[in-house]
């Protein structure tokens, strides 16, 4: 898996393992707006995963606001939502 979270390989309907062209990994970054760096400023998670990013303020999709003082909480809603860390810029959950 990259730092963004891409996969870095896929199974195609016939069973073979397939990886996308380094491009492609690239241009999918640059629209999330890493530009090839997106792995500083996007966090992708799945579901029920909590990891340590706090402390930060999370913005969520919904406009409310949520503090993190460590890990994600357990129940995030599924979305995109915007991180802004003590004393940084914002990034992207």
């Amino acid at each position: 898996m990259a730092r963004t979270g891409i996969q870095g390989h896929y199974v195609d309907a016939l069973g073979r393992r397939r990886r996308p062209p380094a491009s492609t990994i690239a241009t999918i970054e640059a629209a999330m707006g890493g530009g090839g760096s997106a792995g500083a400023d996007v966090i992708v998670v799945r579901e029920g995963d909590r990891p340590s990013i706090g402390p930060v303020e999370l913005r969520l999709e919904d406009g409310t606001t949520r503090l993190v003082d460590r890990k994600l909480p357990a129940d995030l809603p599924l979305g995109y939502h915007q991180i802004k860390r003590k004393g940084g810029l914002p990034g992207r959950l």
